[in-house]
């Protein structure tokens, strides 16, 4: 079963990097049900995606579903890590610690996008 979640997760990817990306987030959407304890961690790209599209409801359900998770990826979504006060590095790190500088690095690079075609919402973090 590890397998063919790997290789699915990897076509999500894929597709949305193909710009199909409600396909991308329908097979994230299936691999969180098959594995409900996301032990691949897809929660936090299937967030970024929900933002991405504006899945408002489905993201609430989303961080309904993980409350307790308090990783970068869900805790900063809303708000977001603002690129304006610190710039990232040229190199993302190595390894991703929970709770450290380096996880934070890591989601801003990652939601960077997804923040700037938010409109004012840089501006409203410099604030």
């Amino acid at each position: 079963m590890r397998p063919y979640m790997r290789a699915r997760a990897a076509l999500a990817e894929t597709l949305w990097a193909l710009d199909r990306r409600e396909e991308a987030v329908e097979h994230q959407r299936e691999l969180l049900r098959l594995n409900p304890n996301d032990n691949q961690g897809l929660r936090y790209r299937q967030a970024e995606w929900l933002l991405w599209l504006e899945h408002d409801n489905e993201l609430d359900e989303l961080f309904a579903a993980f409350e307790d998770d308090a990783a970068a990826a869900l805790a900063y979504t809303f708000p977001p890590i603002s690129r304006a006060r610190k710039r990232l590095q040229k190199r993302l790190p190595d390894y991703v610690g929970f709770g450290d500088d380096s996880e934070a690095v890591d989601y801003a690079a990652g939601a960077a996008a997804v923040w700037a075609r938010i409109p004012g919402a840089l501006v409203w973090l410099e604030s």
